[in-house]
């Protein structure tokens, strides 16, 4: 029993404190966390600068010189002491005469009555309706007959304003119904049609067109009383103008299709004419016309139109004679030759884009073609020497390459004449599918650009004689060193280029919890291992996978290493190993992100496609299986492009924290088709590229000597090295052969590697043979680490390249290549020619020749006798090595 006090009031027993929490108290405390972890985030968001892109330069219309009446004739339009250029107003045909040599070239066929309507028309478009439908009109039939143009003469020129406008619409809904009763159907259109017959107004040919194109559209149903409309889209243009004829002829009237459509509950929509007004330019200057679109001057006459496609002479000086000797010379890969008359039934036209710039449509697809279009120029040449060669000078971001092949056996098969030539999208759009790209419901949904603004100029070069690809490429060549001002310069050592693969990101568990470590394939001590080991060969040297996160980077907006690559003190030795003819670079992705941070995890911060999210849709594909499908997981296999507003930040500030690193290689900025497809912020790719991409990589370029890789013509005059160089072109079925354009153009103005040598499917002869051939540099990719640690990286395109394996290959193929650049001398190239499919001569500045056989098989090739994967070099003065 516990004592009374007697001292004062009764004291309550002390208990120990306690720190009691209510569930009203974490809310609170969480919210106040999450409040401040939004506000720094928002903070750190904010201090993300966005840029205003400017709008590409315009050309806009040039002055007039007053007005051609269109019955005038063949007027001159420019003229000097050797060309004379002439335009016929009526067929609106541009000759050009070489008055020494005789020659005339004609943008449209002279004999026109022996060419479809396409081929006699200076311009074909194509639009789009909002009905999702496409259309497309020539300007023959929907202009030049209906002598719906103007033209007036400009410096050295013409402007022809082509007013392309519909006179009767081909839409089959504003002239026959949807659905009509099986009463209305056999009275309104089998009577009236047999009545017609009857009295003669439509004889028993066009009246059994007329059945065969209703049975095609028209399926009875008894069930509803009804015949009904039994195509899900259009059916083909051919019976929808028959059955729009049938309309007229059997006099069924649009009160009348109203009335039998209202009975069933559908609407007749009546939409007022497509129109649309198009500028084209022409000058001539120095043996060269200017063909010119200025898209953003083109007049709509209905918003509910918008112009989709500009194709621009597609029959320029086309060979159409009973047997044509020749090429066509498209810049497919490394640069391809298709024979005139070799149209095959077995292929499609060939019609690619350039720049790759269907990329965001297509990006869930594997190409059927092995090779881009890096270059944007095409041409065609006659076995006579004569030829001519296109530049696409502005508007290659939406342009295409088309050819048309006649075939040698049967005028009935393939196109009626031999012709290349350019047409560029002037809207871009892509068919979305609702459920996401692999969803097994195919319902789909059109997003585009709208009408993009923008000049498409093709300049036209002319060849009297000595046409040819070698011809083309220098003269391509010299355009870009004149309009770049540039200095051609050769390093004409024998060198290698190496690149070392740094850090990786493995996928792996611990006790079935998915982590991602990062590992190092080469430190900078083991790279420096390498190169002591390859002591002796010169060496241009890449390290990958060093900056940002490595393999899977982050958000390039710092130049940040990564720490299992080694220390500060290893990477300063590895670099000082730097000189002259033998720099190392630092690769870096800033456009390319596969890993977003905190602060960036948003999708304004990202290049967005069609379908406007931010997700898996924005995603691009890194690795495809063999079978044409995605390498999993997407985690590993998908990269995101940074948003163009915000290219200039990154690079601002990665450029801040790169004192140290002079030379820089980077992944994305030569070839990665670039633009954003969010429907309420729409960044166009003549814009993205010209004001993001171009616009950055010379800035810097001014401050570092640069590496792409396998960089398209506007960007490789800026690079110190253009790396993975395809020797190939597609495998397209008709290709002749498959020529080193894209290699004859970069001779000079900036050194370019072959492909990796190591892991290839040829053997190191093929690529020693392109050293030899055009000086290019033979390339290696290598580590230090074992292969097998790549399994766990998802990772299979390198399993050849163990430094320890590859060391005695890199060696072999140097010993060859040193010896023979002893007997070559210079890399400077004075002419190449075509001895036989894929045995090649080049012939240099200092009139030593080299031959090279590309085939599997022994050549005789003239005076020649090649080995297999052989060569063989002439002295100047004829002696034979």
């Amino acid at each position: 029993m516990r004592a009374k006090s007697t001292g004062g009031p009764e004291t309550p027993p002390q208990k120990k404190p306690r720190f009691t929490v209510s569930f009203a108290g974490l809310v609170i405390a969480a919210a106040a966390l999450a409040a401040v972890y939004f506000a720094a985030l928002f903070i750190a968001r904010s201090g993300v600068r966005q840029e205003t892109l400017a709008a590409p330069e315009r050309k806009g219309l040039a002055a007039s010189l007053g007005e051609i009446a269109k019955d005038s004739g063949d007027i001159v339009i420019a003229e000097d002491s050797r060309w004379r250029v002439v335009l016929d107003t009526g067929s609106l045909n541009i000759r050009v005469e070489d008055t020494v040599s005789g020659w005339i070239w004609n943008a449209l066929p002279e004999d026109a009555a022996n060419f479809p309507a396409a081929a006699r028309s200076p311009l074909v478009i194509k639009y789009l309706g909002r009905d999702n439908t496409f259309y497309e009109w020539d300007a023959y039939t929907n202009v030049i007959t209906p002598k719906q143009y103007t033209i007036e003469r400009i410096k050295n020129g013409a402007r022809i304003r082509f007013d392309f406008h519909e006179s009767r619409s081909y839409r089959l809904g504003e002239y026959m119904p949807e659905r009509i009763s099986i009463a209305r159907y056999e009275e309104a259109f089998e009577d009236r049609l047999e009545k017609k017959v009857l009295d003669g107004s439509i004889d028993a040919a066009r009246a059994q067109a007329y059945r065969n194109a209703l049975r095609a559209v028209y399926a009875r149903d008894d069930g509803s009383n009804s015949y009904y409309n039994k195509f899900s889209g259009l059916p083909p243009a051919s019976v929808v103008r028959t059955l729009v004829e049938f309309s007229g002829a059997v006099e069924y009237t649009t009160a009348e299709l109203i009335r039998d459509s209202d009975e069933f509950g559908i609407a007749v929509i009546i939409e007022q004419p497509a129109s649309f007004v198009i500028y084209m330019e022409a000058a001539f200057k120095d043996g060269e016309l200017t063909v010119n679109i200025p898209v953003y001057e083109q007049q709509s006459g209905n918003d509910f139109y918008t112009l989709q496609n500009i194709s621009v002479f597609p029959a320029f000086d086309a060979a159409r004679a009973e047997e044509n000797e020749g090429f066509i010379f498209v810049p497919d890969g490394a640069g391809m030759l298709i024979s005139l008359d070799s149209y095959n039934s077995k292929y499609p036209d060939y019609n690619r884009p350039l720049y790759n710039n269907t990329l965001f449509d297509t990006k869930f697809e594997k190409s059927a073609f092995d090779e881009e279009l890096h270059i944007p120029v095409f041409g065609m040449y006659r076995s006579d020497g004569r030829g001519f060669m296109g530049i696409i000078e502005s508007g290659a971001e939406l342009a295409r390459i088309a050819v048309k092949l006649k075939s040698k056996n049967s005028a009935r098969d393939g196109a009626l004449y031999n012709a290349v030539y350019a047409h560029a999208d002037t809207m871009q759009y892509s068919r979305v599918k609702i459920f996401g790209p692999y969803a097994a419901d195919d319902a789909r949904y059109l997003a585009s650009t709208g009408l993009i603004p923008f000049d498409f100029t093709i300049r036209y070069r002319f060849y009297p004689e000595a046409a040819g690809y070698y011809a083309f490429a220098r003269d391509y060549r010299d355009y870009l060193i004149r309009m770049n001002h540039l200095k051609p310069a050769y390093d004409n050592r024998p060198k290698l280029f190496l690149e070392l693969a740094g850090a990786v990101t493995l996928w792996d568990t611990f006790l079935g919890v998915p982590f991602h470590p990062t590992v190092s394939m080469t430190t900078y001590r083991r790279a420096g291992e390498i190169l002591d080991d390859l002591e002796g060969v010169p060496l241009a040297v890449n390290y990958k996978w060093g900056f940002n996160g490595g393999r899977m980077n982050f958000f390039g907006d710092k130049a940040k290493t990564v720490s299992v690559n080694g220390g500060a003190a290893d990477l300063s030795a590895l670099l000082s190993r730097s000189s002259p003819g033998g720099e190392i670079f630092m690769e870096a992705s800033l456009m390319r992100v596969y890993r977003r941070q905190t602060v960036y995890n948003d999708k304004r911060f990202y290049a967005l496609g069609y379908s406007g999210s931010s997700g898996f849709e924005s995603g691009f594909n890194d690795v495809w299986y063999p079978d044409k499908t995605w390498y999993m997981p997407y985690d590993y296999a998908l990269y995101y492009l940074v948003h163009p507003r915000y290219l200039s930040y990154i690079t601002d500030r990665f450029l801040r924290g790169t004192e140290k690193y002079p030379n820089i290689s980077l992944t994305d900025f030569g070839s990665h088709y670039y633009g954003s497809y969010n429907p309420r912020d729409i960044v166009d790719p003549v814009t993205a590229n010209q004001s993001a991409v171009l616009t950055n990589l010379k800035k810097i370029a001014a401050e570092k000597k640069i590496a792409l890789d396998n960089p398209n013509a506007d960007k490789f005059t800026y690079a110190a090295y253009s790396l993975n160089v395809s020797r190939e072109s597609g495998n397209y079925g008709v290709s002749y052969t498959s020529i080193p354009f894209r290699q004859l153009v970069m001779s000079g103005l900036t050194e370019f590697t072959t492909l990796d040598v190591n892991g290839a499917r040829s053997s190191p002869e093929y690529f020693l043979l392109q050293a030899l051939e055009l000086g290019a540099l033979p390339k290696f990719t290598v580590f230090a680490e074992k292969a097998d640690v790549l399994i766990n990286a998802r990772i299979s395109q390198y399993f050849a390249a163990e430094y320890g394996g590859a060391a005695d290959t890199i060696k072999s193929l140097y010993e060859p290549y040193r010896a023979a650049f002893e007997k070559i001398g210079t890399k400077e190239i004075a002419g190449h020619e075509t001895i036989a499919p894929n045995v090649f001569r080049t012939i240099y500045a200092n009139g030593v020749k080299v031959l090279v056989n590309y085939n599997l098989y022994g050549v005789n090739a003239g005076p020649y006798k090649l080995g297999a994967l052989g060569f063989m070099i002439e002295g100047a003065v004829g002696e034979t090595y």
